[in-house]
């Protein structure tokens, strides 16, 4: 039976890029049977060569966590529209907005590239992928709002306040000691005895600490490779309720029939 141009209208507008639920849980139904296999093929090595299965797991595939994401935000704002994943640049269009996907399987960082633009942001939490369970979260602010720009990437503050005084005996203390004043003065301990020793007496205190960089700062100064964060310890705890969680369950909860 043909199509007739009214049924191919509503395919257009409720799957404009192709990737339905349907063939978005066959995606991912093999991407968890090739981590599977490369799983049997270690352990197969692993008992005829002593721990020799060397086989990584696959990145996370970025078409699964970006449609992931639009079904996401499409359950969570079903008035706005679906996004569509065959986007100009970028990951995800609603409109005239980009929205930006972060998928992670681990606590290790995202990357950014220093001229990415959107206006939304979504991390996909990946950890559980085997059991098909993903939580999303929304970010809505831009990578150009105030907000997001003073997100500290890099760098540690020193807290100076409580620093102890070099001590008059300092060349007769013991390496221990030497090592532990370094600590307390925010110093590499490295190296032997007289290393230290040069250390307390000409570097400042918070020496060792690098200082605290900006998104904004980095992205401004064009530094590829350096943007890059940890969502749990950078991006969730400095963002707190601008950071809301969209959603929380089993892929089938996303299925929606589009």
């Amino acid at each position: 039976m043909s199509l007739t141009s009214t049924t191919i209208k509503t395919i257009k507008t409720k799957v404009p890029d192709g990737m339905t639920f349907a063939r978005l849980n066959r995606l991912l139904d093999v991407y968890i049977a090739v981590n599977r296999e490369k799983d049997a093929l270690n352990r197969e090595m692993d008992q005829e060569h002593q721990g020799n299965g060397k086989i990584r797991h696959s990145n996370f595939y970025s078409e699964i966590s970006e449609n992931i994401a639009k079904f996401a935000y499409y359950k969570k704002h079903p008035d706005k529209g679906l996004p569509t994943w065959n986007s100009a640049k970028g990951d995800l269009e609603l409109g005239e907005k980009q929205l930006e996907v972060k998928g992670f399987m681990s606590d290790g960082p995202s990357s950014f590239g220093p001229t990415e633009d959107w206006d939304v942001i979504l991390f996909v939490d990946c950890k559980d992928f085997e059991s098909k369970n993903f939580k999303v979260y929304e970010i809505n602010l831009s990578n150009k709002s105030d907000a997001w720009r003073d997100i500290k990437i890099s760098g540690s503050l020193f807290d100076a306040s409580n620093v102890p005084c070099l001590p008059e005996n300092i060349d007769s203390l013991k390496a221990k000691a030497l090592k532990d004043l370094c600590e307390k003065r925010g110093l590499t301990k490295a190296g032997n005895k007289q290393d230290v020793l040069t250390k307390l007496k000409t570097q400042a205190p918070g020496s060792k600490y690098k200082k605290p960089m900006t998104y904004g700062e980095i992205a401004d100064n064009n530094s590829r490779g350096q943007l890059r964060g940890c969502f749990e310890t950078i991006f969730r705890p400095q963002l707190g309720d601008k950071c809301e969680l969209i959603f929380d369950g089993h892929l089938s909860n996303l299925n929606n029939g589009i």
